[in-house]
């Protein structure tokens, strides 16, 4: 049985996003999530909907482009 809810670090083994990125999009309110004291839990259908949804964005290259 796959557990429900996964805390931030679980939630990018899970995805492969970075946890920053993850971080982004909750508070960009992208990603819902549910927070009890102080620790911030993310439901895994929830997180499964987002993806399928195709609502994620790929991160933007920081920084100067180097041509080769």
């Amino acid at each position: 049985m796959q557990r429900r809810w996964l805390n931030v670090s679980e939630a990018s083994e899970y995805t492969g996003f970075a946890v920053p990125t993850l971080y982004s999009w909750i508070s960009q309110k992208k990603i819902s999530v549910s927070r009890r004291g102080g620790r911030v839990r993310i439901d895994v259908r929830k997180l499964d909907a987002f993806m399928e949804a195709g609502e994620k964005e790929a991160p933007k290259p920081r920084g100067k482009n180097k041509k080769a």
